[in-house]
């Protein structure tokens, strides 16, 4: 008797282990998961941040770019009316 219960506590026991190394492995997995999706998303976080620079840099030379052919407006604005006074 003494040695049945202790058999079935051991089963129990053994059983409770082999339930737990598994959930251990399926989490094991899933974090491995987890993990190859973060990689994923830091590099796609990475690409959009250099993308943004870029356009950020574009839209800047464009603004000055504008404000060049403001200035170069002017420019022929004030020749314009010095060849008309010219006549």
């Amino acid at each position: 008797m003494f040695g049945l219960k202790l058999k079935r506590q051991y089963q129990t026991l053994s059983n409770e282990n082999l339930a737990l190394k598994i959930e251990i492995d399926q989490l094991r997995a899933e974090h491995k998961s987890v993990c190859e999706e973060n990689q994923q998303i830091q590099q796609q976080l990475t690409s959009a941040q250099s993308r943004e620079r870029f356009f950020l840099g574009m839209f800047a030379n464009l603004a000055n770019f504008g404000q060049s052919l403001h200035g170069l407006g002017d420019s022929f604005s004030g020749l314009t009316v010095l060849l008309n006074q010219q006549k």
